[in-house]
Protein backbone atom coordinates (compact mmCIF):
# COMPACT_ATOMS: atom_id res chain seq x y z
CA UNK A 1 0.00 0.00 0.00
CA UNK A 2 1.40 3.31 -0.62
CA UNK A 3 1.41 6.50 1.73
CA UNK A 4 2.15 9.70 0.63
CA UNK A 5 2.78 11.61 4.39
CA UNK A 6 2.93 15.07 4.66
CA UNK A 7 6.70 16.67 6.17
CA UNK A 8 7.42 18.53 8.87
CA UNK A 9 10.74 20.04 10.86
CA UNK A 10 12.13 17.56 13.01
CA UNK A 11 12.46 21.01 15.63
CA UNK A 12 9.75 23.50 15.91
CA UNK A 13 10.77 26.99 14.95
CA UNK A 14 9.69 29.60 13.37
CA UNK A 15 12.72 30.08 11.26
CA UNK A 16 12.55 26.11 10.36
CA UNK A 17 11.16 25.47 7.07
CA UNK A 18 10.64 21.94 4.87
CA UNK A 19 12.60 22.46 1.63
CA UNK A 20 10.20 22.40 -1.40
CA UNK A 21 11.51 19.37 -3.01
CA UNK A 22 10.63 17.45 0.26
CA UNK A 23 7.23 18.22 0.97
CA UNK A 24 6.10 14.64 1.43
CA UNK A 25 6.88 11.43 2.31
CA UNK A 26 6.06 8.47 -0.32
CA UNK A 27 6.46 5.15 0.86
CA UNK A 28 5.19 1.69 -0.62
CA UNK A 29 4.79 -0.48 2.86
CA UNK A 30 4.08 -4.21 1.13
CA UNK A 31 3.39 -7.40 3.66
CA UNK A 32 6.50 -7.86 4.22
CA UNK A 33 7.81 -4.66 5.54
CA UNK A 34 4.76 -4.17 7.27
CA UNK A 35 5.28 -7.38 9.55
CA UNK A 36 9.07 -5.98 9.85
CA UNK A 37 8.10 -2.79 11.52
CA UNK A 38 5.49 -4.71 13.70
CA UNK A 39 8.51 -6.80 15.03
CA UNK A 40 10.31 -3.70 16.09
CA UNK A 41 7.05 -1.98 17.24
CA UNK A 42 7.03 -5.42 19.38
CA UNK A 43 10.75 -5.53 20.54
CA UNK A 44 10.16 -2.00 21.45
CA UNK A 45 7.33 -2.69 24.11
CA UNK A 46 9.40 -5.35 25.59
CA UNK A 47 12.64 -3.32 25.83
CA UNK A 48 9.90 -0.21 27.28
CA UNK A 49 9.08 -2.68 29.92
CA UNK A 50 12.43 -3.50 31.37
CA UNK A 51 14.06 -0.06 30.59
CA UNK A 52 12.14 3.16 32.16
CA UNK A 53 11.96 6.57 29.52
CA UNK A 54 12.24 4.41 26.41
CA UNK A 55 10.27 5.97 24.20
CA UNK A 56 11.75 4.82 20.47
CA UNK A 57 14.14 3.65 18.30
CA UNK A 58 15.52 4.94 15.31
CA UNK A 59 16.74 2.40 12.81
CA UNK A 60 18.61 3.01 9.08
CA UNK A 61 15.78 2.62 6.68
CA UNK A 62 15.82 4.19 2.40
CA UNK A 63 12.79 2.65 2.28
CA UNK A 64 10.79 5.78 0.81
CA UNK A 65 11.45 9.03 -1.40
CA UNK A 66 10.83 12.83 -0.66
CA UNK A 67 9.24 14.54 -2.72
CA UNK A 68 7.90 17.90 -4.01
CA UNK A 69 4.39 17.57 -4.45
CA UNK A 70 2.54 19.78 -7.52
CA UNK A 71 0.63 22.76 -7.03
CA UNK A 72 -3.07 20.32 -7.49
CA UNK A 73 -2.11 18.33 -5.05
CA UNK A 74 -2.08 19.02 -1.33
CA UNK A 75 -1.44 15.70 1.26
CA UNK A 76 -4.68 14.56 2.84
CA UNK A 77 -4.68 12.69 5.70
CA UNK A 78 -2.69 9.18 4.79
CA UNK A 79 -3.33 9.46 1.20
CA UNK A 80 -3.12 6.46 -0.79
CA UNK A 81 -2.49 5.70 -4.66
CA UNK A 82 -1.28 7.95 -6.81
CA UNK A 83 0.09 11.62 -6.82
CA UNK A 84 1.49 13.92 -9.04
CA UNK A 85 5.26 15.08 -8.32
CA UNK A 86 7.51 17.86 -9.40
CA UNK A 87 10.21 15.93 -10.82
CA UNK A 88 11.91 13.46 -9.02
CA UNK A 89 13.00 12.17 -5.62
CA UNK A 90 14.88 14.78 -3.52
CA UNK A 91 18.17 14.22 -2.74
CA UNK A 92 18.28 13.09 1.15
CA UNK A 93 20.91 11.34 3.63
CA UNK A 94 20.74 9.92 6.74
CA UNK A 95 17.42 8.31 6.27
CA UNK A 96 16.22 6.37 9.28
CA UNK A 97 12.30 4.80 10.29
CA UNK A 98 11.04 5.77 13.96
CA UNK A 99 9.49 3.15 15.53
CA UNK A 100 7.33 3.81 18.64
CA UNK A 101 4.72 1.53 20.24
CA UNK A 102 2.01 2.83 18.37
CA UNK A 103 3.11 4.24 15.15
CA UNK A 104 6.25 4.62 12.78
CA UNK A 105 7.38 7.61 10.75
CA UNK A 106 10.54 8.59 8.91
CA UNK A 107 13.18 11.08 8.93
CA UNK A 108 16.03 12.22 7.03
CA UNK A 109 18.65 15.32 6.31
CA UNK A 110 17.96 16.86 2.65
CA UNK A 111 21.57 17.02 0.90
CA UNK A 112 23.34 19.47 1.87
CA UNK A 113 21.10 20.35 4.64
CA UNK A 114 21.74 21.17 8.53
CA UNK A 115 17.97 19.70 9.74
CA UNK A 116 16.30 16.64 9.83
CA UNK A 117 12.60 16.68 7.49
CA UNK A 118 9.93 14.29 9.73
CA UNK A 119 7.12 12.71 8.08
CA UNK A 120 4.01 11.93 9.47
CA UNK A 121 3.75 8.85 11.40
CA UNK A 122 1.72 5.61 9.98
CA UNK A 123 0.15 4.02 13.15
CA UNK A 124 -0.07 0.31 13.93
CA UNK A 125 -3.29 -0.89 13.25
CA UNK A 126 -2.63 -0.13 9.60
CA UNK A 127 0.42 -2.14 9.47
CA UNK A 128 -1.23 -5.35 10.80
CA UNK A 129 -4.10 -4.50 8.18
CA UNK A 130 -1.31 -4.43 5.75
CA UNK A 131 0.56 -7.85 7.52
CA UNK A 132 -2.43 -9.33 7.84
CA UNK A 133 -4.10 -9.29 4.30
CA UNK A 134 -4.61 -11.87 2.38
CA UNK A 135 -2.46 -12.33 -0.72
CA UNK A 136 -4.70 -12.20 -3.73
CA UNK A 137 -3.72 -14.41 -6.33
Amino acid sequence: MKFVLETSPYMSGDFLSVPDDCTAFVIDIDQSYAKRLLHWMDHLKGLATNENGLYSMCLWDYSGDYHELDEDNSCPDHHFGEIAYKGGPARMECNQVIVRADDVCWKAIPKHGSMYVLSDSVHRNKLEEIANAVQQA
